[in-house]
């Protein structure tokens, strides 16, 4: 999948815009969601808390469409829900994804009927003041975005792991693992982790997300937001929960 980066999109024609707090399906989560109208020409969706945006480029839609945005926070992370579910653009569309406070993304997956695949980004960046990540998508689907305390408790369900090793960074048989809260393919405790597979052409598995060279910025402060990721791999440096 070709990645760029876009332009300001236009023709965007907002025709209902419902935000919905502490009413999602779990316990203490909350659920954000727009809707536009959005033709050939291209448009622009955007949530404020979490900040989450879809830009869709001049071209992406044959016809004007009705698309809706939703966003689901909870104390596991952020699931990003576009719609008209699996509808195929022309062109990529870009997500980006904001989260204030200290914390670390450790898995963007794609959520479906199969369960959870690990989907490449653009970039991850991570602060002292917040976490944000970019992606490409060249369909409208779910994306999960996990999350976890900046000390690390462990790889998320759905997490890559890199082509020929296990879930846990060792030399494994290249399949992928699917560890249950036993033990892995060596007999060491697992603790529940569940690793599905390795990133596609393109990407690299970074600490659990599938990230494209040079657009991994773990814990730098001076790195900018989703829209402007201009730090590369060699400022990457990690605190005592990356070792």
């Amino acid at each position: 999948m070709h990645l760029s980066r876009f332009t300001k999109a236009t023709t965007t024609i907002p025709i209902a815009l419902s935000v919905l707090l502490g009413a999602a399906a779990g316990c203490g989560s909350s659920t954000q969601q727009i809707e536009s109208s959005i033709g050939p020409g291209g448009g622009s969706l955007s949530l404020p808390s979490p900040a989450v945006r879809l830009d869709v480029p001049a071209g992406a839609l044959t016809a004007t469409t009705t698309v809706s945005l939703r966003a689901t926070a909870d104390a596991q992370g952020l699931v990003v829900t576009l719609e008209p579910a699996q509808l195929a653009l022309a062109r990529p569309a870009q997500l980006s994804v904001s989260l204030e406070g200290p914390r670390h993304i450790s898995s963007v997956t794609e959520v479906s009927r199969g369960g959870e695949q690990p989907i490449g980004v653009d970039a991850r960046i991570e602060g002292s003041s917040g976490a944000s990540t970019r992606l490409h998508l060249d369909h409208f689907t779910q994306v999960r975005v996990s999350t976890e305390a900046v000390s690390d408790g462990g790889t998320a369900p759905g997490a890559c792991h890199e082509d020929g090793m296990d879930g846990d960074g060792h030399e494994g048989d290249g399949m992928d693992d699917h560890h249950d809260g036993g033990v892995d393919d060596d007999g060491r405790p697992d603790g529940g982790v569940v690793a599905s597979a390795a990133c596609s052409a393109g990407f690299e598995c970074d600490d659990g997300v599938c990230v494209a060279p040079g657009g991994n910025d773990e814990h730098h402060d001076d790195c900018p937001g989703a829209d402007g990721g201009t730090c590369s791999d060699d400022q990457e440096h990690r605190d005592g929960g990356h070792p």
